[in-house]
């Protein structure tokens, strides 16, 4: 992961950030991961933040959303839904993978 390209979003850091090759993503959300998409490479993934998927969700701009399922049931503990005032995105699978005999990974492809 160290090796891989970093781009950082947040309201708070400033560069250079320590993180190895990494950069702080400044401006417009909307602008700048717009034009990261527009450009020819490897897909964008949002690891670690659900704040920064919901935003990237309500722009628009998912193609792809993979879900970890773990075997653990929380009921009510003072969180919120994970997709709490998103509006309808409707969902194809595109990938189920199980892992451990127990965890399961569902890639969906955002319906256009």
């Amino acid at each position: 992961m160290n090796r891989l390209p970093k781009l950082v979003v947040s309201r708070t850091l400033t560069e250079p950030l320590a993180w190895n090759n990494s950069r702080l993503l400044a401006g417009d959300l909307a602008e700048a991961i717009g034009a990261l998409k527009s450009q020819p490479g490897d897909p964008i993934y949002a690891v670690g933040s659900i704040g920064l998927v919901n935003n990237l969700l309500r722009l628009g701009l998912v193609d792809r959303l993979r879900l970890v399922v773990f075997p653990v049931v929380y009921g009510a503990e003072g969180r919120r839904p994970m997709f709490e005032g998103l509006r309808r995105l409707n969902l194809d699978l595109v990938e189920a993978t199980t892992l451990d005999a127990s965890v399961i990974v569902l890639e969906y492809q955002a319906q256009r």
